[in-house]
């Protein structure tokens, strides 16, 4: 392999004292937590969809380009996603983050808890239930 040509090597960029950090919003700070309940796709990843596990073991795929808008959050404990044959409800507790990142088409996979013996933080998402039901 050559060396790059001298117009193409970038300066070093220096760093003004007037800098300070960048604040995170809620969704950017996410993806340096791990949730118990779902999982992100990497920043710079684009999912197609995402796999939902239920407690029994039973796995569901969804791709992002089904769902319906609008994508529904009662602000309380239900989220809930159409897609031209199902209605998909995710409930729990403290769900906005997650549903930002649906909006995102970020979230890689979601679970129902398989204990109910399961301790979160009280800010933390916590999914009790996916209901998932065929249209007629």
């Amino acid at each position: 392999m050559g060396k790059l040509p001298e117009e193409r090597i970038l300066p070093p960029f220096k760093r003004a004292v007037t800098d300070s950090p960048v604040q995170e919003t809620s969704v950017q700070a996410v993806t340096a937590n791990e949730y118990q309940f779902f999982g992100l796709a990497h920043n710079q990843a684009n999912p197609i969809g995402f796999k939902i596990i239920f407690a029994g073991g039973n796995i569901a795929a969804i791709q992002y380009h089904d769902i319906i808008s609008p994508l529904t959050y009662d602000g309380q404990s239900t989220i809930e996603l159409l897609t031209p044959a199902l209605s998909i409800k995710i409930i729990g507790k403290n769900l906005g983050v997650l549903f930002d990142l649906l909006f995102e088409n970020r979230v890689a996979w979601m679970k129902e808890p398989d204990s109910s013996f399961i301790q979160e933080a009280r800010d933390q998402p916590e999914i009790e239930a996916i209901k998932m039901e065929c249209k007629e």
